[in-house]
């Protein structure tokens, strides 16, 4: 009895750690550095895998983006899932950087001034051969958006998603 016992025990005692260990390294995304313009409040949206984007820089092993004045960020490297490593800068014209924190609740940004809030991922599904349309598409849009909550709750509150996705659909890529 005592040896079957070892014998179911032992493995999942040693299996388990081993399996969460892996997944956990394997799911850690490309470390990335936002830089935002000192004075932007609102929304901003990064789009990926698109061959005419920009070509992202890197500071060491973080990718670095420059956020632009217009909030659109259309970028050549494609989205990457997992657990992800994200570091926010208000940026001054003389590029100094200041840190600021990333809040994880609409709630929170009135306590943490500046900061940022990851607002999610998503994808504008792309036509389909069958006449379909599917996020797997190659002329399917996959971006992320961020609010950046400056000096005014109210004002970065203040949704614009549409218009950023609309600009995105309508900017004539396709």
């Amino acid at each position: 009895l005592v040896t079957k016992l070892i014998t179911v025990i032992a493995p999942l005692i040693l299996v388990l750690p081993a399996v969460n260990i892996v997944m956990a390294i394997a799911s850690h995304t490309t470390p990335v550095t936002f830089l935002i313009p000192a004075e932007y409040e609102g929304q901003f949206c990064v789009v990926y895998g698109e061959e005419w984007g920009v070509s992202p820089t890197f500071e060491e092993d973080r990718m670095v983006l420059t956020i632009p004045e217009n909030g659109i960020l259309i970028i050549q490297s494609e989205f990457d899932a997992g657990v992800i490593d994200h570091e926010y800068y208000l940026v001054d014209n003389g590029g100094g950087r200041k840190k600021i924190v990333s809040v994880y609740s609409l709630e929170e940004i009135s306590k943490q001034m500046p900061c940022v809030y990851s607002e999610g991922t998503g994808s504008i599904g792309g036509g389909m051969p069958d006449g379909s349309f599917s996020s797997e598409s190659p002329l399917a849009i996959t971006f992320a958006h961020f609010t950046v909550s400056n000096k005014d709750p109210m004002l970065a509150a203040n949704h614009k998603t549409e218009q950023l996705i609309d600009s995105l659909v309508n900017c004539g890529r396709r």
